[in-house]
């Protein structure tokens, strides 16, 4: 699956909406705690995050990643000859994240 398929289906997901700082494309999901949090669209190398599609209609559940489960997960996609579909918080890469951070 190239970049472009996997955006088609992030797409697909919940909607592209855009970073209301930095206008940057996101995808907003629901952390495992039930909060809002947005998400860079494109899958990339070094992501930590798994969105994982709802039955309903609500967004997807961003579900963290650590280093173990993002290897296995890479080398599957890998052996699939796939896109691994890692995700990143919109807050590592928006230049005005700290504006928006909750105590």
């Amino acid at each position: 699956m190239s970049i472009s398929e996997a955006k088609k289906i992030t797409d697909r997901l919940e909607g592209i909406d855009r970073c209301a700082s930095c206008d940057a494309e996101i995808i907003w999901a629901k952390s495992v705690t039930g909060k809002s949090m947005p998400v860079d669209p494109e899958p990339i190398e070094g992501g930590n995050i798994v969105l994982v599609r709802n039955d309903s209609d609500e967004p997807p559940t961003a579900r963290y990643e650590g280093p173990a489960r993002q290897a296995y997960l890479k080398k599957l996609a890998e052996r699939r000859r796939d896109v691994s579909k890692l995700f990143v918080s919109h807050f590592t890469s928006c230049p005005d994240a700290e504006k928006w951070r909750k105590g």
